[in-house]
């Protein structure tokens, strides 16, 4: 019997099995670099962002599914240019994972900026508008460019350089026979596997799309998905929602005291930094000399409800708790809007990120924000609200709502070069030293560039109600002035907004000045932002909604109860009550995470101990029985947030 010997058969073999020998490291490298990375993104986010297990594993799913798309991808590439080279289609097929992976890692790292820094994982709306403006917002933070330029051009070379030299060569992994032989057989059969599974994984990824509940918090759909909602709607806010309906059709249309309003809110300034609420230096000169020249009214102490943009914001705007907060809720601009007034909404930076303007207002009112209408230094450069002030019509007969949103003291904001070389007087007196400063004078450079961010938005407040002055609306006028926020500046080692209660994170401006005399306010010593709608309405002289939760700062009923949230899923975040007891104003703050560790516990005097160096959560000063009803108001109002 002659053995016949097939050299076919053998190649194909022999070009197979080295080929897999040699690839099999890449192809683990391949399948596994996304992996690493997910693993080491969802750790960090459960402990310690708190993100659950389901949308841990709906990631997961995700995951896989964006892991075999980008095999099969790469795989169509090289086969695609085979035709060129060999080796030029396998260097230029690997753009392929390295696109892929890096497009996965940049969602990773803007999930955790955006977390830490607010609280909600970056959307690709975000980091579109930001990415353009890098230079602009490392300039504000008074990094050197090569950062920026860094962190434009390093992970890209990177990712490329990797899969470079970790490249599949596809051309090995054919065999050249034509018989079908083992290894191409088995080859197939993986295929069809994972295009089933692809298709599985699909369908899969499809399902949850519209199932909010299942996928937030999972850091893909979180990225490309705009959010629909603001805050996750709850059975508080749909009854509140519901609540703003039926009194929103038993209003009546009144005639208004005033024709024009304007609020100006300023992003995360403190009150203490102002020289109307008594500090040393002279950062606020123009409201200075305006509580001079117009009728003028100053809360003595006025205190956040959110402690960041968004809770603050809206706060403001609806009145309501963070808790009841929602896109259906009857705004001050719905009133207003309703009460026969035309509304216009100036925001410096990109405010309609999380589709915030859902929430601003549901009526007719013109919205410009940074996103769509930049300074000349970007995104969060106030010369923008000037410019938009400048184009304003002349005053006629209608009534009108201005909103200006400012960025000057937001750390983000730019600051002209102008007021970042001005020294306020007087130098180095009513300073707040940074606490972890090397030295006294590292820390008085910090306070200083603080206030003068201060002093900028005290000119750009100056050079909008300038240009008001001139195109006749403040001969009508109520003006307010306040902030969506405080800002964290060392006190507690901490830095910024959104996860502390601290007095420093909260404390905020309030002041109202008027074309005419102002009506008498009943309470000057206190408010929150819930009470800034009803106030402008009682001082219009319209009737309040009952369903806003805030009080009038002109009437003698009064809540001696506020509730302060954040909306960060930290671990370090804390929500915070408040009590008034004249003349006391008590502040119960507590860990979310760990509500009953009395370790996490504070509790103030914020109008004896400002500082809040005086934890009073064992003192005698405050009894057992008011220290459980504080409590009990916590568990109560917080629960299920």
């Amino acid at each position: 019997m002659t053995i016949r010997h097939d050299s076919t058969t053998d190649r194909s073999w022999d070009s197979a099995i080295p080929s897999w020998s040699q690839n099999r490291l890449r192809f683990f490298f391949l399948l596994g670099l996304p992996g690493l990375m997910g693993a080491a993104y969802l750790s960090w986010a459960h402990w310690q962002a708190g993100v659950g297990w389901v949308p841990m594993v709906v990631h997961l799913v995700i995951l896989l599914f964006w892991t075999i798309t980008t095999v099969f991808i790469y795989a169509a590439c090289a086969h695609l240019l085979s035709g060129v080279s060999r080796r030029l289609s396998d260097r230029l097929s690997a753009v392929v994972p390295a696109a892929s992976y890096l497009g996965l890692a940049v969602i990773y790292v803007s999930s955790v900026i955006g977390i830490v820094n607010w609280g909600e994982p970056a959307t690709w709306h975000v980091v579109r508008h930001a990415l353009p403006d890098v230079f602009n917002m490392a300039g504000a933070l008074n990094l050197p460019a090569a950062y920026p330029f860094a962190i434009l051009t390093v992970p890209p070379l990177l990712f490329i350089t990797v899969f470079q030299c970790m490249r599949i060569k596809w051309g090995n992994l054919e065999p050249r026979g034509q018989r079908l032989t083992e290894p191409a057989a088995s080859m197939r059969r993986i295929r069809i596997m994972l295009l089933s599974l692809w298709i599985c994984l699909g369908l899969y990824g499809v399902s949850v799309w519209d199932r909010p509940r299942v996928r937030n918090g999972e850091p893909v759909y979180d990225f490309f998905l705009d959010k629909h909602l603001t805050f996750p709607m709850s059975d508080e806010r749909n009854q509140a929602a519901a609540q703003d309906l039926i009194v929103r059709k038993f209003l009546p249309k009144q005639t208004p005291r005033v024709k024009n309003v304007i609020l100006f809110i300023v992003d995360a300034l403190r009150s203490d930094h102002l020289s109307l609420y008594g500090y040393e230096r002279m950062t606020d000169p123009f409201l200075r000399s305006l509580a001079k020249e117009m009728p003028f009214h100053q809360i003595d102490t006025a205190l956040s409800n959110g402690n960041e943009t968004r809770g603050g914001i809206l706060a403001t705007l609806t009145s309501k708790n963070v808790s009841a907060i929602s896109h259906l809720n009857y705004t001050l601009s719905d009133y207003l809007v309703d009460q026969g007034f035309e509304s216009t909404m100036v925001l410096s930076s990109d405010q309609v990120w999380y589709n915030l303007q859902a929430a601003f207002g549901k009526l007719d009112h013109r919205l410009v924000h940074g996103g769509t209408h930049p300074g000349p230094h970007g995104v969060c450069d106030d010369e923008m609200l000037i410019s938009e002030a400048t184009e304003l019509p002349p005053a006629g007969n209608e009534r009108h709502f201005f909103y200006f949103h400012l960025m000057s003291v937001h750390e983000l904001g730019y600051l002209q070069p102008y007021f970042r070389d001005m020294e306020i007087e007087p130098a180095g007196k009513g300073t707040r030293i940074d606490p972890q400063a090397k030295s006294p004078g590292a820390g008085n450079a910090a306070a200083d560039f603080y206030d003068q961010r201060v002093r900028q938005a005290d000119d750009v407040i100056r050079r909008i109600m300038a240009q008001l002055t001139v195109k006749g609306y403040l001969r009508d006028a109520l003006c307010v002035v306040t902030a969506d926020h405080g800002q964290m500046r060392g006190e507690t080692g901490m830095y910024g907004h959104g996860r502390s209660m601290a007095r420093a994170a909260i404390q905020i401006p309030l002041l109202f000045f008027g074309s005419v005399a102002l009506p008498e306010f009943r309470h000057s010593d206190f408010a929150v932002q819930l009470d800034i709608a009803p106030t402008i309405v009682d001082l219009l002289g319209l009737q309040i909604p009952s369903s806003w939760q805030g009080r009038s700062l002109c009437r003698e009923e009064t809540n001696p109860w506020s509730y302060h949230q954040s909306t960060f899923p930290f671990k370090v975040r804390e929500d915070a009550v408040v009590y008034r007891i004249p003349p006391r104003v008590l502040k119960y703050s507590f860990s979310v995470i760990d509500p009953d560790n009395q370790e996490k516990q504070r509790l103030y005097d914020l109008i004896s101990d400002p500082a809040e160096r005086n934890n009073l959560i064992d003192s005698p000063a405050v009894s057992a029985q008011l220290l459980q009803e504080i409590r009990g108001r916590a568990r109560e109002h917080f629960r299920g947030e």
